[in-house]
């Protein structure tokens, strides 16, 4: 079973994302493979830094789509616990990816 973890964080005074949208065109794409029953696709908004390891802890995912924003530095922008955007570093992702392995 490959899961599949789809994060997304649209903070407070930042454009506005479908991310509604997005997923379901994932989870339609999914749904319509020969392989659909190989694949498990789990969801979470509004995600801080702060749950994003009890996130990946939780699911095990073998592939994270984030939506969201960044930054021309190559940073990722989540939600804080009041909405609003909070930068994570590469290293930083890189360091908690490497968590699950």
């Amino acid at each position: 079973m490959v899961r599949i973890l789809f994060l997304s964080a649209n903070p407070d005074h930042s454009r506005k994302l479908n991310v509604g949208q997005e997923f379901n065109g994932i989870y339609a794409r999914i749904r319509c493979s020969e392989y659909r029953d190989q694949f498990e696709l789990q969801q979470r908004n509004a995600v801080s830094l702060s749950e994003l390891q009890d996130h990946i802890l939780d699911t095990r995912p073998n592939i994270v789509h984030f939506s969201g924003h960044g930054t021309a530095k190559g940073m990722l922008i989540f939600e804080n616990a009041y909405g609003r955007a909070q930068k994570a570093s590469p290293k930083a992702l890189s360091d908690l990816f490497g968590i699950i392995n």
